[in-house]
């Protein structure tokens, strides 16, 4: 889903829970639009729920616009997928293993042209691969 920060002093949002990435409360954009060629920040937040055996995850992200590519970018995934603090006999005894890993995708200056686009990140683990669609326009 495509977000923006949430900004304290002039949202008001009332939730169970909020949508944190990095400890800063970010809020989810239910229709996004952007301004035609004009910079603006481009931030999309996924949750990645990897093979915890498995090898890194391999992110990538591409913006097309009516089918064609407008845009590709390999992403980083730092994070270690499976915690081995606990297996080495430290004194902090277990440490609780992740399952989930949020990533928050933040392409800044991006700039297109008006019309509809759609964000496909796609996640590539061993031989498994899963593709996810959001869509965005720009007018």
């Amino acid at each position: 889903m495509f977000v923006r920060p949430l900004n304290e002093s002039a949202d008001r949002f009332v939730a169970d829970q909020v949508l944190q990435y990095d400890g800063k409360a970010l809020a989810p954009l239910l229709d996004p639009v952007f301004a035609a060629n004009e910079p603006f920040e481009l931030r999309l937040y996924f949750i990645i729920y990897p093979d915890l055996g498995g090898a890194k995850p391999e992110i990538s992200l591409e913006i097309l616009r009516n089918g064609q590519v407008a845009g590709k970018s390999g992403l980083a995934f730092n994070d270690e997928i499976r915690n081995t603090a606990g297996e080495n006999g430290t004194l902090s005894g277990k440490s609780e293993q992740k399952h989930e890993f949020p990533y928050l995708a933040d392409i800044r200056d991006a700039s297109f042209e008006a019309g509809q686009y759609e964000a496909r990140v796609t996640i590539r683990q061993g031989r498994n691969t899963v593709t996810r669609v959001a869509r965005f326009r720009v007018k």
